[in-house]
């Protein structure tokens, strides 16, 4: 199954709750997105970002 997700990223800065955490507290997500996925990815788009990954469906 491919999925995709569009977002008005990336953003200039990282955010107010970003940027007051340690590296531990954040940033896991695409571990996480390359133990669950078969492959994942990204491209910029004017104005916008599309995230996208495919899944076993079976999974």
């Amino acid at each position: 199954m491919h999925i995709e997700i569009s977002d008005g990223g990336p953003a200039a800065t990282d955010g107010e709750w970003a940027a007051s955490c340690t590296r531990g507290e954040h940033g896991r997500g695409l571990d996480i997105i390359d133990q669950v996925t078969a492959a994942h990815g990204d491209r910029q788009e004017p104005g916008h970002v599309i995230h996208w990954a495919d899944v076993d469906a079976r999974a």
